[in-house]
């Protein structure tokens, strides 16, 4: 029988929504003084390793995890690859295997749904997803349960910190490379701005590049962005990889977020 706790596993320590994710899930396991380790997953292309606070609780081998609750925290996506083959090692009847997912449309494919059918519970931060996740993979329990959240204290706008001209109109929009382009959309972006401020000066677009590679290393998509940019001085890339309360207090520093997210 194995001990009573939660064995935390996803993209723990990664630059990633998913990553914050995870890291909100083991700072609520923590509050509630509920035993947990963490087992993290390396999403690849130098996005892991960037916040390590819980990296005294992880445990390298999956087969070697104490605790009699498996709590996976990722996009449903991922089914098909990591979630589903971590999942087989660190399972086995003595435990329970628990799924957070996001997933972003009504249906899901049926390659997605049967690799879901290896747990015992599925949990959604949404109605949404909770309905999609009820409609999609009948006879498995999908409880809803609402996302953690933690702010830190002192975060204030800091206009001069990032590069920001004081006295205009900023809108603020986000993007990480090596997500799909076309649902993340920066492009559009670009575009609506120049549409609705052909010629404002006292208007401006930042775009938070999350994970940007190194120069000469940029994918055909992320080219096409700075291109787009270089074309009008009112747009500013934001390149630099932020802590947590640091980027809290760019989006303090904004005046609108623009998220044209398909």
């Amino acid at each position: 029988m194995k001990t009573f706790g939660i064995n935390l596993i996803g993209y723990i320590g990664a630059n990633l929504g998913l990553g914050h994710t995870a890291r909100e899930f083991a700072r609520a396991l923590l509050a509630q003084g509920i035993p947990f380790c963490i087992h993290d997953i390396d999403p690849g292309q130098a996005r892991g390793d960037f916040d390590n606070t819980f990296g005294h609780l992880a445990v390298a081998d999956p087969e070697k995890l104490p605790y009699e609750i498996n709590l996976f925290i990722a996009g449903a996506n991922s089914l098909g690859h990591w979630v589903f083959d971590m999942a087989s090692k660190s399972s086995n009847r003595d435990r329970l295997n628990v799924a957070f997912l996001w997933w972003e449309l009504p249906d899901m494919p049926d390659h997605l749904i049967e690799a879901a059918r290896i747990f015992d519970v599925l949990i959604a931060g949404s109605e949404f997803i909770q309905a999609t996740l009820m409609n999609s993979i009948p006879g498995i329990p999908v409880l809803l349960a609402r996302h953690p959240l933690t702010i830190p204290n002192g975060i204030a706008p800091d206009r001069e910190k990032f590069g920001m001209p004081r006295d205009s109109f900023c809108f603020c929009a986000g993007f990480e490379p090596f997500s799909d382009p076309e649902r993340k959309n920066p492009f559009a972006a670009i575009q609506a701005f120049q549409t609705a401020f052909p010629e404002d000066p006292d208007t401006r677009l930042i775009i938070k590049i999350n994970n940007a590679p190194e120069a000469g290393t940029e994918n055909d998509q992320l080219a096409r962005l700075y291109a787009m940019a270089a074309r009008d001085t009112r747009i500013i890339l934001l390149k630099k990889n932020l802590p947590y309360a640091d980027l809290l207090s760019f989006y303090a520093s904004c005046d609108a977020f623009v998220s044209l997210h398909r």
